[in-house]
């Protein structure tokens, strides 16, 4: 794992100088890995709300290098945040696309241990939204909530690349389910 660490690393810095093989061999490279973490987010969804693993893999690929710019990314656990983050945007999109109608937020449940239900589109896009929110008071927070509900990725792969004690990580996730519930509390009384 820590060759693959310093080989990512090396091929970023290339990317960055403006090596286009590099941009190819990083992808070739981190493939598999972003291709599990889509695989794990998406296994159980509805076929009819989110879109294939590869698809997503390739979509999150295209968001971050596909403008011609480099984003400044300084490491493997950097990546995997921003991927998450791109892959985050990519299925929010395409829900809303998908969904045809005016959603209604009220069937979304928070419980101690999970965020709502990932499998219907209202409730994708309903979390991104309150994520917008959360990531104003609370950037780790947030970034926790979208490693774990739109990355994929269990606590311990969240607090590694956040470069956090998993102890801190689930005090994050704690924190991040109350305040997104009360944060849904809130737009439920709007309603």
């Amino acid at each position: 794992m820590e060759e693959l660490t310093h080989h990512v690393t090396h091929l970023l810095h290339e990317v960055q100088v403006g090596n286009s093989a590099a941009q190819e061999d990083l992808f070739r490279t981190l493939y598999s890995v972003l291709h599990q973490i889509a695989e794990n987010k998406l296994r159980n969804e509805r076929q009819d709300c989110l879109i294939q693993p590869t698809v997503l893999v390739h979509e999150a690929y295209l968001k971050i290098f596909g403008k011609g710019e480099v984003p400044a990314v300084a490491d493997r656990h950097h990546l995997l945040r921003v991927f998450s983050w791109a892959m985050r945007q990519v299925i929010v999109d395409y829900a809303r696309r998908r969904q045809a109608q005016k959603r209604s937020v009220k069937g979304i449940r928070f419980d101690e241990n999970a965020l709502p239900d990932a499998r219907r589109c209202e409730e994708l896009i309903t979390v991104h939204e309150l994520l917008n929110y959360l990531e104003k008071e609370d950037q780790t927070a947030a970034e926790l909530v979208t490693l774990r509900f739109f990355g994929g990725h269990s606590m311990e792969e969240a607090a590694e690349t956040l470069g956090i004690s998993l102890r801190t990580a689930f005090r994050l996730w704690a924190f991040a389910q109350a305040r997104l519930k009360q944060l849904m509390e809130a737009t439920l009384s709007r309603s």
